[in-house]
């Protein structure tokens, strides 16, 4: 019943206001951000996976804000491997099987190849693929390619971020991981900020899908030239597990024998059961005719090339 001024009386507007204990109010002061990673039973049970609006290839198995590491040797056609799977892609055409929902826009981020290595397996795919007028229209469009071989770490993150939004990508690749980490790639801690902390936030923010294009520690057979396990390949790229561990899908790229053309295998090792193929495995040789790749056939290798160095097979059951 206080006068404040001669024309303003003081009075009681209410009681219990307020929280009625600490927690109480830390929980009230929840975010909108809080609330977002909010996952309900009802989403669960509602959730179809036939038709799931950020799938982007195969049965699931390359989604938005998903990640992909292929790993290989020095050497053997990483860069013209990834310059074919991006064309097909952007195309919305399969790559040996594998294909996207739709034609996807792809951007590259590379520092090893300068503009003629760049050219020679763009134009060496184009040719072998018989491009028509209207498919190198669509390229243009929906693929797009950049060099840069300074920035690192936090610095390329950034750049990368703006790269997608400015092209409004769906998938991005960079190559080499080595030329963009800008640390120590067998430093666990070093590579669980980079890739969950760092990288993985702006996966989730931008929707994109996430490649990254590296290499393997060490050549890929074991003594007696026993096959390597599933476990073994996805982590026979160069670092921590901690890389295996992030990525939801870990493709290798390693050569079999000692024929010519030179054959490979591409295994995908970990969810290799989405790709839409009977096997996790593609049987790959370089063409004869240009720098492209095409399909060789498991059964052509000889008995030799068999006994002395066993081509890759998935190993089943509890102990794989």
């Amino acid at each position: 019943g206080a006068w404040r001024s001669p024309t303003s009386q003081q009075k009681l507007l209410a009681t219990n206001l307020g929280s009625a204990s600490w927690e109480d109010y830390l929980t009230s002061r929840e975010t909108d951000d809080d609330k977002s990673t909010v996952v309900t039973i009802k989403d669960l049970m509602d959730f179809d996976p036939d038709n799931d609006p950020d799938n982007l290839i195969g049965n699931r198995w390359i989604t938005r804000g998903s990640s992909m590491i292929v790993s290989g040797g020095t050497g053997i056609g990483k860069s013209s491997l990834m310059m074919q799977i991006v064309i097909r892609w952007c195309l919305g055409l399969d790559f040996f099987g594998i294909k996207p929902v739709k034609p996807l826009k792809i951007g590259v981020i590379q520092a090893e190849n300068d503009k003629g290595d760049l050219a020679e397996a763009f134009r060496g795919v184009v040719k072998g693929l018989n491009m028509s007028v209207s498919d190198i229209a669509i390229l243009q469009q929906n693929l797009h390619f950049r060099t840069e071989a300074v920035r690192t770490g936090d610095q390329f993150l950034a750049y990368a971020r703006r790269f997608i939004h400015r092209s409004k990508l769906d998938l991005i690749v960079a190559d080499p991981l080595f030329s963009y980490f800008g640390g120590d790639l067998s430093d666990q801690s070093e590579v669980s900020v980079f890739l969950r902390n760092k990288l993985q936030p702006i996966l989730q923010e931008t929707k994109v899908a996430w490649i990254w294009m590296h290499h393997v520690a060490k050549p890929q057979r074991k003594d007696g030239g026993e096959p390597l396990t599933t476990m073994e390949l996805a982590h026979s790229g160069f670092g921590s597990s901690e890389l295996a561990n992030w990525a939801r899908e870990i493709a290798v790229l390693h050569e079999v024998g000692q024929s010519k053309p030179r054959r490979f295998q591409l295994a995908f090792c970990k969810r290799g059961g989405r790709i839409g193929l009977p096997s996790p495995i593609l049987n790959l040789q370089h063409s004869a005719t240009g720098i492209q790749w095409e399909e060789s056939n498991p059964l052509a290798f000889t008995g030799a090339e068999l006994k002395k160095e066993k081509p890759y097979r998935p190993q089943r059951g509890r102990r794989a």
